[in-house]
């Protein structure tokens, strides 16, 4: 009997130092937003927004459009783009340096007058994604029209990456009129064919300014954006800093066997043995974590949500089981934590009535910071566990970018503008699950940002390579106001 109330005691005082530390350390959870402070430039007049409205709307007329196949590709839509971009921004075309890479990309040097100091470079792309024939009707616009209406600039690329590319384009010609010097110098890299991988153009400025010795504070790309109501338990808008982005990989799984007539089946057909390999991958997932990115996330989400959501954050030490299993039941943030395994095309068969001897699935692989191409292939030859099972990675796999440090000058600077600009909204870093140029230029600094500056509803995502992409002339307004704003924080760097 002494020996229950002894044990008893003992588990008592365990939930007791258990519950003590987790009231502990909800209470000391405190918040690591920056005070928003005044702005040091205003947003542009309704004169001046008018005027890069027409901007926008004259870039989304010329596209230009990239195309898988590249004889498509217009390259007159490209020489008309930077006809028309000197034309808008005349200050920038006269006062900074030039070069022209390959028939479609553009990089600008503005010179600081610390040669010395780390550079600034700001990033974006000039092409845009298609119109599937198929979706082109369901547009309330023609998607390459440059639609001002009701408020919004309309059409393909307004937000991607249009905002961008206009966005501190405009910025830098009123910077320039206003006679701002820069200390450091500033390189704007406008790239042709993100669309396709960035390869011939980001890759390759990239590689430019490191030989030439380039070191930058920071790059700033497009990525993420300063959504409202995405955040479960943090109420208004959060601009979601990209830190890193996945990794991609296309792998073809293939299976050669025997074939025959179907009349005479057997359990080594080869799209039953491709279709057992596919279900094991499917049904089991590679495991999910929130170390990294998600932790760093959630520790600026957590002190700005509500009692109970901080205490679970506050101790991941014992609520990490029940957070992941809340993650994995949405499809965006299960991509969160994991590197995910997307099966998207088959290919096996010429008659119904024939067994056929080869048979073929493509994955979409996206690969979370900490894990590589060449590990994910050995875990998937080891679930799938099945010798008849080729599996290959094709051309044009990259792996997870670098993790940018949060507690870097440049993170707070970055912080600190966006909470000057955008008072309303949380900042926290984040991960981007797509790929974007700015993967290329972590050869020149260690702090990546991957964020496009526009306010968007969460229902408007879709809208980014779907259907009535548009950008209210607000928005694109307080993109202007961002990008001037940074670039003279920046100077304190």
């Amino acid at each position: 009997m002494k020996r229950l109330h002894y044990v008893l005691s003992s588990v008592g005082l365990l939930l007791l130092a258990g519950m003590l530390v987790i009231v502990v350390r909800t209470a000391t959870l405190s918040t690591l937003q920056p005070e928003p402070s005044a702005v040091v430039v205003d947003i542009p007049t309704d004169a001046e927004l008018a005027q890069a409205a027409a901007h926008l709307a004259g870039a989304i007329r010329l596209g230009p459009i990239t195309f898988e196949d590249t004889t498509q590709i217009d390259r007159g839509a490209f020489l008309a783009l930077f006809d028309s971009l000197e034309a808008w921004y005349p200050l920038v075309h006269s006062e900074l340096e030039r070069e022209r890479f390959g028939h479609y990309s553009l990089l600008f040097r503005w010179e600081g007058s610390e040669p010395d100091a780390d550079a600034i470079v700001l990033a974006s792309h000039l092409d845009v994604v298609p119109v599937p024939e198929e979706t082109a009707g369901e547009w309330d616009v023609d998607p390459f029209a440059g639609v001002i209406r009701d408020g919004f600039v309309w059409g393909r690329g307004a937000i991607d990456d249009k905002s961008s590319v206009i966005g501190f384009l405009e910025a830098i010609e009123r910077l320039l009129a206003s006679g701002f010097e820069p200390q450091q110098d500033i390189y704007l890299v406008l790239g042709g064919d993100e669309e396709r991988g960035g390869y011939k153009g980001a890759a390759r400025m990239a590689e430019v300014l490191d030989e030439r010795g380039v070191r930058a504070s920071f790059v700033l790309d497009e990525g993420l954006f300063i959504v409202n109501d995405v955040v479960p338990g943090v109420s208004g808008p959060v601009a979601l800093i990209g830190i890193a982005e996945k990794g991609a990989a296309s792998i073809e799984l293939s299976v050669q066997v025997e074939g025959g007539h179907a009349s005479m089946p057997s359990g080594d057909m080869a799209l039953a043995i491709l279709g057992r390999a596919i279900d094991r991958l499917v049904e089991n997932p590679l495991e999910p974590t929130l170390v990294g990115v998600p932790e760093a996330m959630f520790g600026y989400l957590a002190p700005e949500m509500g009692l109970v959501q901080r205490a679970v954050f506050a101790n991941l030490w014992l609520f990490s089981p029940v957070v992941l299993g809340q993650l994995e039941n949405g499809a965006s943030s299960n991509a969160l934590i994991r590197t995910t395994i997307a099966p998207t095309i088959f290919q096996a068969g010429t008659k119904v009535n024939v067994l056929p001897a080869t048979a073929s699935a493509f994955l979409n692989i996206r690969l979370r910071p900490g894990d590589s191409v060449s590990g994910v292939v050995e875990e998937l030859a080891r679930r799938i566990d099945d010798e008849r099972v080729r599996i290959e990675v094709l051309e044009g796999a990259s792996e997870p970018s670098a993790v940018s440090p949060v507690d870097a000058p440049a993170f707070g600077m970055m912080a600190q503008t966006f909470r000057n600009v955008f008072p309303e909204a949380v900042v926290a870093p984040a991960l981007m699950v797509a790929r974007t140029d700015s993967r290329h230029y972590s050869r020149v600094t260690e702090s990546v940002f991957k964020i496009t500056p526009v306010m968007m509803e969460s229902k408007d995502l879709k809208r980014v390579h779907g259907v009535n992409e548009r950008l209210s002339i607000e928005g694109l307004g307080r993109a202007i106001q961002f990008y001037m704003e940074m670039i003279h924080a920046a100077q304190l760097l």
